[in-house]
């Protein structure tokens, strides 16, 4: 079992549109400048009905296979076209994939598809990002 992590925040990148194939995470005070110790991505259940906080339907297993995550620390990649695969843990364990992004910039971080073929407009991404504050 991993140590506890006493702050988290879960934001949804939203698929605006399914011509599009890279998607900017959300810029939330929150988590700028934050020092990032842990990322997880829900995936979707056998039902295809998980939903991230906004309702949105989450994007499918199939869709995750082909997205790729981008972290950014001010204008460096930390995280460079990672398979969003790797961030998908149990969840009932409270498992996250743990990293050290000292100075997180999520206007410049972004989920990439390398086949938008899979993706429909209004589902969501949702990762769920462990801090120290």
């Amino acid at each position: 079992m991993q140590d506890p992590i006493l702050n988290a925040a879960t934001y949804e990148v939203v698929i605006t549109s399914a011509s599009l194939s890279k998607f900017i995470l959300p810029d939330d005070s929150i988590l700028r400048e934050k020092e990032i110790v842990g990322i997880a991505i829900r995936n979707q259940n056998s039902a295809g009905s998980s939903q991230g906080p906004s309702g949105r339907v989450l994007v499918s297993n199939v869709a995750l296979d082909v997205a790729f995550l981008s972290i950014f620390q001010d204008s460096k990649a930390i995280l460079s076209e990672t398979p969003a695969n790797y961030f998908v843990p149990n969840y009932r364990q409270g498992d996250y994939m743990p990293v050290r992004i000292k100075q997180f910039s999520p206007s410049t971080s972004y989920v990439r598809f390398t086949d938008n073929a899979r993706i429909t407009a209004q589902q969501a991404v949702e990762i769920t990002f462990y801090y120290i504050d």
